[in-house]
This record gives structure tokens, sequence and C-alpha cells, in this order.
């Protein structure tokens, strides 16, 4: 699993070819810096240990004073000196620019796979939205992407690690040979607790994701849920519920954090203590001369603290790519999913209805094993209208989804024109559709913005005139910011006749060739209802129009009326026609009338 992760970042790190190779090229170059600044490390501490020659005893460089034979000692210390600051400074500074341009990559990884992600999903079919949690879906724009990108950068600081640990392991060997051959064998043997540790760690990371995808699910949930909550009292329910995922978060964090903070003081104090050994069991059997000797010790531990310090960081970088690890699978299921709903649309682009929409012995459910509708036969005449009617749950709104193409048919078809509908292009044929719903979504923007949404050339002047249509001009013009006055989130600073009015704009400013109503006066009070009803008449006008009614006093003009029925067409005809054939829609009229004049 690794493996294929890594091989997953390689294609990122290849994406940005040109920022991978400065990268290269600046991690490689400090190294080469380090070298040089460790080299001059052996002459500067001979000259402070008095010695003659301050280059004697040093590999390459024994011959190397010759000509400086005239200097004073303290000029050439001096310019060692200053040679060393210089190099240590500029290595620095180059290491600096490498992780800049690491975390760089980074932040470019995460906005891309961001971009990614956004829109897949505006791509997605309908029904991956019926069977996703939310808070998963917020989860993954921003954490799941944020930690995958975490994870690339950890890789690039891997490699820089790598980089500079086989730079010093060379000045190591190149010192002592045998103090290196001792280190790298405690290198092996401390593997083995390393792996166990990281494995650990990679496990915790994955429920890590889960824990907090469903601490986010729970806050969208409350947030949404607000109102319900304060009419049930269930404040402190929701606080506990909280409160035990937020508990649980905290519990693997905590956890994973104790064992990532352990890596550092295991490995240092190993080998730290394996050096020390070592050095004291060579000054004490070999009666060594440390004023010879003393130089390389010094160098040979400043170059081993570089090595340990880069391990330890290495295994800690590690640790922290495994517990990002999880976020791949997370992020890569839910692109799975999302592309297992992606129906393959056609390319026909449809420039207007010339006769009619027909559906063709229709069938559809949501699950293979339970259908919704069954056999489903009609015509939709161009400008005229068709009305759906018939108890909850029957498919009315099912069939419009259809109609949408928000989901694919189990069995037959639906022509436009004789044209299958799976043929035609979806964003030409949706922009030629008009909806207004019983469950208006409001945009937490600006009146106008609402209006306009989908719309964004459209002028003061065309929304405006769309809300005089609609007959919400006076009341957006009565804001306090008039048309520039946000709405809130949901639209909860209007009332639910406004926000159906601003609907209905919503769907002038697009002018459509076809009309759905989908049950849009069903929760508004009588009065509200009749002046909802008149503007709806006027956005109805020369168009195609298909509605689904609640009230059956709003379709009594309508052109053909169908009552549905267990997923199947039961009736179909004029209001006069169904009245007097005397089965179930006569029924359903005549129960709403006796109950709208009961309540009168």
């Amino acid at each position: 699993m690794v493996k294929s992760k890594f091989k997953k970042s390689l294609f990122y790190i290849k994406k940005y070819r040109t920022l991978s190779v400065a990268i290269f090229l600046f991690v490689a170059f400090g190294s080469l810096l380090e070298v040089f600044s460790v080299g001059l490390l052996f002459p500067i501490l001979q000259g402070v240990m008095g010695s003659k020659n301050i280059f004697a005893g040093i590999p390459f460089l024994a011959g190397f004073d010759s000509g400086l034979a005239g200097w004073p000692s303290s000029d050439m210390l001096s310019v060692l000196l200053g040679a060393f600051l210089l190099a240590f400074t500029v290595r620095s500074v180059v290491f600096y620019l490498g992780n800049v341009m690491i975390s760089k990559q980074r932040f470019l990884v995460t906005r891309d796979l961001q971009f990614e992600f956004f829109e897949k999903l505006m791509d997605a079919g309908i029904s991956f939205y019926d069977s996703t949690k939310s808070g998963y879906i917020i989860n993954s724009i921003h954490n799941e992407t944020t930690r995958i990108g975490n994870f690339i950068n950890c890789m690039l600081r891997i490699f820089a690690m790598s980089v500079r640990m086989a730079v010093n392991v060379v000045i190591l060997i190149a010192i002592s040979w045998k103090f290196t051959a001792v280190a790298f064998t405690v290198f092996l043997v401390l593997r083995v607790p390393l792996y166990l540790i990281i494995k650990n760690i990679k496990q915790i990371g994955i429920s890590v994701n889960r824990a907090i995808a469903d601490l986010n699910f729970i806050v969208l949930e409350a947030v949404n849920g607000i109102r319900l909550i304060r009419i049930h009292s269930a404040e402190e329910y929701e606080k506990k519920r909280f409160r035990r995922s937020a508990m649980h978060v905290y519990g693997l964090n905590y956890s994973n954090l104790k064992r990532s903070e352990s890596i550092m003081p295991f490995t240092q104090i190993a080998f730290l203590g394996v050096f020390v050994i070592l050095f004291i069991i060579v000054i004490k059997s070999s009666g060594v001369d440390l004023a010879k000797t003393l130089p390389f010790i010094v160098a040979y531990l400043y170059v081993a603290k570089n090595v340990l310090g880069d391990f330890t960081a290495f295994q800690d970088r590690r640790a922290e790519a495994a517990s990002y690890i999880g976020s791949f699978d997370s992020y890569e299921d839910l692109v799975r999913k999302i592309d297992s709903t992606i129906d393959s649309a056609g390319d026909i682009v449809f420039t207007g209805l010339k006769n009619s929409i027909r559906f063709d012995d229709v069938s559809f459910g949501y699950s293979p094993d339970k259908k919704v509708l069954s056999g489903i036969t009609f015509s939709i005449a161009k400008n005229r209208t068709t009305a759906l009617v018939g108890h909850s749950g029957t498919g009315k709104t099912t069939l419009v989804y259809l109609l949408l193409a928000f989901y694919k048919i189990s069995s037959g078809r639906i022509l436009v024109d004789d044209l299958d509908l799976r043929s035609l292009d979806m964003k030409s044929w949706r922009s030629k559709i008009g909806f207004v719903s019983q469950d208006v979504f409001i945009f937490n923007a600006s009146a106008r913005e609402n209006i306009a949404y989908g719309n964004p050339n459209a002028t003061d002047d065309q929304v405006r005139a769309a809300a005089k249509t609609a007959e919400i001009d006076e009341y957006l013009s009565g804001l306090p910011n008039g048309y520039d006055t946000i709405l809130g989130e949901r639209g909860v600073k209007v009332s639910g006749g406004q926000r159906q009015r601003i609907s209905i704009a919503r769907a002038l400013m697009q002018d459509p060739e076809i009309l759905i109503l989908d049950e849009a006066t069903s929760h508004l009070d009588t009065q509200t209802e009749r002046q909802i009803q008149d503007a709806i008449e006027k956005l109805a006008k020369d168009r195609t129009v298909l509605v689904i009614a609640h009230r059956l006093s709003t379709i009594l003009a309508a052109d053909n009326i169908l009552v549905l029925s267990g997923g199947k067409i039961i009736e179909s005809g004029t209001h006069s026609e169904l009245m007097k054939s005397g089965m179930q829609y006569k029924n359903l009229y005549e129960t709403q009338f006796q109950q709208n004049h009961v309540s009168l």
C-alpha cells in the first residue's frame, strides 16, 4: 500500500517538473556546501589546538598550506573561520529556499486536488449526493486534500533528508569507516521497533480521518437542524453527541502524538549513546594523542549530530507520512463513488422543442429491487400544460427528476422530438428548463445575485424586470440595502412566499422554454398562494409546462392531467373529463373541496 501511495506522490512531483528539478538542485548544492563547511572544520580545529601545520593529517589537504606558508597562523585561521561562516550561511539560505519550494509544491498539490474534487462534485450524479453524508464531502475537499498535500510535502522532505544523510555518511566513512559501520549496525537494529511504531501510527491515522469526518458531519447536521433542535429542546443531546465525537478525535490524535514524539528521543539516545561509548572505549584503551585526534573526534561528532538530526527528522516525516496515507484511500473512495454516478451525456445540442416530450414505457427505481415508477407512458405537448397529481410517494417528483436527467432510467426511453434524452447535451437541455420547487434554495448572497443566478451577465434592468413580474420588486426595493441585501443562509431573512417569488424571478431570468413547477405553492397560506399563482401564470404564458399539483384548484385549466398511483398512471384527461369518470381524481378533488369548505 505504501509503495502505491509513493508512486502516486511521484505523479504530483512530476506534474511540477520545473519546481521539482529546482528542489533537487537546491538540495544537492546545499549538500555540497555542507561537505565544504565540514571540511573547513578540520584545519580550524587544528589551528585552535596550536598546530604548526593546520592541514597536517587531513586527507587531500596535507600539502595545501604550501602557498600559505608565509601567512601568520592567526590570519590563516581568520580566513578559514570567515570561509566557514560564509559557506554555512549560503548553505542555510539554500536549504531555506529549498524548504520554501517544497512547501510551495505541497500547497500547489492541495490546490489542484481541491480544484479537481470540486469540479467532479459539480459533475456528480444526484445519486451520489443521495447516498453520501455532507460532512464527508466537506471533510474530503478540505481536510483530506490538505493531508494528501502534507503527504507530498513529507515525501519531498524525506528525499531532501536522504540526500543530506547520504552526503554526511560519506564524510563519516572518510573520517572513520569503523565507527560508521557500528552506527549502521545500530540503524539496522533500530529499524524493527521503528517499523512497528510507524505501522501503528499509519493505522491510527486512518481512524483519525474517519473520526474527523464524523465530527464534521455532526457539526453540519447541528447547524442545518438548529431550529428542530430548539423545538425539541435537544441542545444537551447534541452537545453530548459532539463531546463524544470530539473526545474520540482527541484520543486518537493524542495516541498518535505519543507514538510520533517517541521516535526522536528513542533514536537520538540510541545513536548518541553508541557514539559516546565507542569514543570512551577508544580513548581509554588505545592511548591516542588527544591533541591530534580531538579535531577528528569533534568533526565526527558534528557530522554525526547532523546525520542523527536528519535521521530523526526522517523517521518523524515517515511517521507523519504514514498518518496521512489513509487520506489517499478516503479521497479516492469518494472520487470513485463520484465517477460511478456520472452518466455519459450525449453531444446533440438542444435548440428548442418542436413538438413534444414523450415518456415511452419508462421504469425506474432508486434501488434495483424496488421500482418507484413502472411502465410510464405519456406525452407533454409543446406550449401546453400537463399536470401530475396523486398521493405523496407515488413518484411525481421522481418523474420530474428523470426529465431533468438527474438519474438513469431503468428501462424505456424519454424522447424529445423523437431524440432520446440521453443523446442530448445536458447543459443545452437544462438551459431551456425553468424549475420552481416547493423547496426553494436561496444562496447566502444578495437578492440580485440570487435572482440572476445562472445568468451572471444580467443587467440591473433585467433583474428588476424579472422581480416585477414575480411581484417581489417592491419588497426587495424596501430592504435596507435594496437588491444588494444579503438574504442569509438558505434565505432565512425572507418568508416562504418571498422565497417563492425570488425563485420565480430566477426562472424568468433564464427565459425557459419548458417550465417545471413542483408543488410550488403547497406550503403557503391561501392568500399568498393566490398571489404566487398569479406570478406563475405570467411565467407560464406561451411555455410548455409540467406541474406537480398538491392543491388541485391550481390545475383546473391544465390541458392534460395525469393521476399517479403506485408508480403508474391510472387516469389521464382534462379536469372535466376526469370528474366525469368518477375515479380517483374525482375523490381527491372532492376531498380537498370539502376540507377547504370546512376550513372557511
